[in-house]
């Protein structure tokens, strides 16, 4: 905006949009004079490529940004760099597994609050009990399911919208 006065139109025009888009919504009003809904950023962590497409695949549709990340390093170093919204994070990685990403994550002050669910072949009772104690926030077995991953990823990010909110 050019001024103060236009700088409170824009505010209260992105205020509305975000009021008609439901409840703690968020908007960004951009420079053509458009609003509209920020986009959720969600990182992708896989070693097999054909994972990371098939998430994208269910992802991109849906409005979401992705980032990918192919092993444990590099997706503890994107998201310190990216802050994702959400992290998908594969549990059987070479080198560093996912359930010591998700710890590691839980644990610095920089990404503890973003949601981790991690994505995975296994699907035992102690599977589950060890990403619970890494710090994950939900786990799904692989294959995974269009339909509970949304649900699921949208609880977790209207939780996440929340805090951040507070914070």
């Amino acid at each position: 905006a050019a001024d103060a006065e236009g700088l409170l139109q824009h505010a209260d025009e992105a205020m509305y949009a975000a009021k008609q888009a439901g409840r703690n919504s968020v908007v960004a009003f951009g420079a053509n004079g458009t609003v509209k809904p920020k986009q959720r950023c969600v990182l992708i962590v896989d070693d097999e490529e054909k994972n990371i497409r098939l998430l994208e695949a269910y992802l991109v549709p849906e409005g979401y940004a992705t980032l990918k990340a192919r092993d444990g390093e590099e997706a503890l170093d994107v998201a310190r760099r990216a802050q994702p919204d959400l992290i998908l994070l594969d549990a059987m990685m070479p080198h560093l597994h996912g359930f010591d990403v998700c710890r590691r994550l839980k644990q610095e002050q920089v990404t503890c609050l973003i949601p981790v669910v991690l994505v995975t072949a296994l699907n035992g009772k102690e599977d589950r009990l060890r990403a619970i104690d890494a710090g994950a926030d939900d786990f799904l077995s692989k294959p995974v399911n269009k339909v509970e991953l949304l649900t699921r990823m949208r609880a977790l990010l209207r939780a996440k919208q929340n805090v951040d909110l507070l914070e």
